[in-house]
């Protein structure tokens, strides 16, 4: 059976801030998000206030810590994930471009996200610039990782 992952949910998984725990199951190409609402039931021992999906959700995870081998964990995108991300947009601006030293600086310094998010905020453009960058990336990451583990790509068309 040929099993198939969706790309582009995979790659905004990657790109997702929150606590939540990611996992890709092998056999069928479904996500599941371990919220730490499941996790904390999970290690308190106390499961009624968990939804009946929850409680399914409670399933795989004990499935997980047991040792199941069925599901991945899916890694999300690094703070070196941001440095390539900056490196690329920079062989994409012109010599001149002032953005391309203020990058430059951003990528070897530290909060590297919290200088981003100054950039996105106060920088004429610079919000679109990264967007797509960032998107285009993840995508990219998505794909050799999913390739890596046998998938197939689905990547809907947008």
């Amino acid at each position: 059976m040929t099993k198939i992952v969706d790309v582009s949910i995979l790659a905004e998984i990657m790109k997702d801030k929150s606590p939540s725990q990611y996992y890709l199951d092998k056999e069928t190409g479904r996500f599941v998000e371990i919220t730490t609402k499941i996790i904390d039931a999970f290690e308190d021992d106390y499961y009624e206030h968990l939804s009946s999906s929850e409680k399914e959700t409670l399933k795989v995870l004990e499935e997980i810590y047991n040792g199941s081998d069925r599901y991945v964990q899916i890694p999300k995108l690094t703070e070196g994930d941001l440095i390539n991300v900056i490196q690329e947009i920079i062989e994409s601006l012109d010599e001149e471009d002032e953005l391309r030293e203020i990058l430059s600086k951003i990528a070897l310094s530290e909060n590297i996200k919290k200088k981003i998010n100054y950039l996105i905020q106060n920088y004429e453009g610079f919000y679109e610039i990264w967007k797509k960058f960032y998107s285009d990336y993840a995508i990219k990451k998505a794909k050799a990782w999913a390739l890596s583990l046998g998938f197939e790509i689905y990547e809907p068309e947008i």
